[in-house]
């Protein structure tokens, strides 16, 4: 999670079973979302001396849960607080550094209270050039030196999902202020993403559904974009409203995103391997393909996207996390086996009955994957359906050839095997290749044929940047 400016507030802190004993703490939000709590003690109580004991100790300095109240943040929750630091200075002064792995401002949650929502909105960088759509319209009349600017409010885009569950792209638009005397006028919109169930769920299912949705904007976009927002609503936390109404309190949460990339995003339209306009009358089918494509490919996906945020870790991690991503993608893909399951099970069962001695469990152990495809014959599957780019037949081999040779040497390190290994440039851009397999992979999973393969390929510019870096073939 990204935010446009770090925020530190001043406050008072105590643990919810513990709620007479409220100690002074700085609380510290990072732009990239990570939360730091200092308190400040003066006189050591129970509840804080038996936190030191543990933590001194070793034994475990996790906490819970703590509760608290800051000028400007209202009620603060904060979840799964580790302790990491603790000094003393002066007699009877004591300070805390803990850092929670959730923060919640909006509402306390007592002791072991489950945090549950029915409504979960997000926004991420980049929506508003993904989805194409404004209310915003300026004219300009260069002869008499004016320009008029029209806002209107636009409707929601209501997306079914799996499982009960409901989507809406909304936005969110300021106007300028209404007064007399306007010398400055400031129009901003912006879109946010709505997850919503007709009944309470838990926090983490919403947080792994927006995780998956993010990585969907991800391979859109084409960007190792971040959340920039997050709010959730409970029906069971309501207000008045002073007017004989109700409202559902929103809660701000703060967590560190998996995979999140390091600096924020500069987006733009002619970028993006596609559009929400290109596919926005198959929106449901593809996001239910791509929640589907989840439950099976989980692990590939999620190894592909952290590579494509985590600029700054080792070229050689990087290949290895792909050669990983496509390995998985077709295990999990297809059943084929080098012989068929009955046979390779006859075979295994008549080698261990005829070896000597105690070396039929070793022997076991040894055949256990031996029936696998190996990743050459798995490399050469998932390129079929997209030769077309990887060259004639001699190329593909190379590159299938380049990428085992590259994996083995980089995992084993055979000293046999390292002047054919892949480095430098040559790594780079062997890397790219795989990125570009995989990609195209996930567009075939969410339901892209060859034709708007072909065609994004057209209209958009980051995929075709991407095959160029790779020197593959661009149709």
């Amino acid at each position: 999670m990204r935010l446009d400016e770090p925020i530190e507030k001043s406050g008072f802190f105590w643990f919810p079973e513990d709620p007479d004993v409220r100690v002074p703490g700085d609380l510290h939000i990072s732009e990239s979302g990570e939360v730091s709590l200092k308190v400040h003690i003066q006189d050591m109580s129970p509840s804080w001396n038996r936190v030191l004991n543990e933590h001194m100790s070793g034994e475990g300095s996790a906490l819970d849960r703590i509760l608290g109240t800051a000028a400007g943040q209202g009620l603060i929750t904060l979840d799964d607080c580790l302790v990491t630091n603790f000094s003393s200075s002066g007699f009877y002064h004591y300070e805390f550094t803990m850092l929670p792995q959730l923060t919640l401002i909006g509402c306390h949650y007592e002791a072991g209270e489950e945090v549950t929502f029915t409504e979960f909105n997000f926004s991420v960088e980049g929506i508003d050039e993904w989805l194409a759509v404004s209310g915003i319209t300026v004219r300009h009349e260069f002869e008499d030196l004016r320009t008029s600017v029209e806002i209107r409010a636009l409707e929601e885009i209501h997306v079914g999902l799996p499982d009960g569950m409901g989507l809406k792209f909304k936005f969110r638009v300021t106007f300028p202020s209404p007064t007399m005397r306007i010398t400055e006028a400031q129009v901003t919109q912006k879109a946010f993403v709505s997850l919503v169930s007709s009944e309470p769920r838990p926090l983490e299912y919403f947080a792994s559904m927006a995780k998956k949705l993010r990585n969907f904007l991800r391979l859109a976009i084409g960007q190792p974009i971040s959340m920039d927002s997050v709010t959730g609503y409970s029906p069971e936390l309501v207000r008045t409203d002073g007017n004989g109404g109700e409202y559902k309190v929103p809660i701000q949460l703060h967590y560190r995103e998996n995979g999140s990339s390091e600096k924020k995003q500069e987006t733009s339209g002619l970028r993006m391997p596609f559009l929400y306009t290109d596919i926005e009358s198959q929106i449901e089918e593809i996001l239910a393909n791509w929640l589907h494509s989840y439950k099976v490919f989980g692990p590939a996906l999620d190894g592909y996207f952290t590579a494509m945020a985590n600029t700054s870790q080792y070229l050689e991690d990087e290949f290895l996390q792909l050669a990983r991503g496509i390995e998985t993608l077709h295990r999990r893909s297809s059943t084929d086996t080098v012989m068929p399951k009955e046979e390779f099970e006859e075979l295994v069962a008549h080698l261990v009955a005829s070896s000597p001695n105690d070396s039929g469990r070793w022997l076991k152990t040894r055949l256990r994957y031996a029936n696998e495809l190996s990743l050459r014959r798995r490399l050469r599957l998932m390129i079929e359906p997209y030769e077309r780019f990887f060259g004639d037949r001699k190329q593909q081999k190379a590159f299938v050839d380049k990428v085992v040779i590259t994996r083995n040497y980089l995992t084993h390190y055979d000293t046999s095997l390292e002047n054919q290994a892949a480095a430098g440039g040559e790594l780079w851009q062997l890397t790219r290749k795989l990125e570009v397999l995989l990609q195209l992979h996930m567009l075939q999973s969410i339901g892209f044929d060859a034709w708007q393969v072909d065609r994004s390929l057209h209209t958009h510019s980051n995929l075709r940047r991407l095959l160029r870096a790779a020197d593959l073939v661009v149709p």
